[in-house]
């Protein structure tokens, strides 16, 4: 799943994705859509760590930052190697969680659509020597 932010794209590697929703009866739309699924918590950091170092490049790294990913790597709830197929994969007691589950809730509609509008130029990774 990729997202902007701030100008930079963010690809946030979406795993055991699944998506749900109620469709209306004539297909024209959607209703209590449901995009759920785990992301890793270390490429996660990576990718806010860009979002953060253009705000202020003294966010890249120090206290600051770290006390950011510590609290992300706080967050996590569940195993990288949870499989759908082996829900006891998700959790492990003697194992430390490394994944956030997450869920995107989501209404659609029928479009009509145009042309496709040119790629946003990625922006460099304030980060990076």
């Amino acid at each position: 799943m990729t997202m902007v932010m701030d100008g930079f794209e963010l690809a946030l590697p979406l795993t055991n994705a699944v998506i749900t929703m109620d469709l209306a009866p004539d297909r024209s739309g959607a209703s209590n859509g449901i995009i759920a699924g785990v992301l890793e918590v270390e490429p996660l950091i990576h990718e806010f760590q860009k979002v953060a170092g253009s705000f202020s490049e003294a966010l890249c790294e120090g206290t600051t930052f770290q006390s950011l990913a510590d609290q992300l790597r706080q967050g996590a709830d569940i195993l990288s190697s949870c499989s759908s197929d082996t829900p006891a994969s998700c959790q492990d007691p003697a194992m430390t969680c490394d994944a956030i589950s997450v869920g995107i809730g989501f209404e659609a509609r029928s479009a009509q659509l145009g042309e496709v509008a040119a790629p946003v130029p990625p922006q460099p990774d304030p980060c990076e020597p």
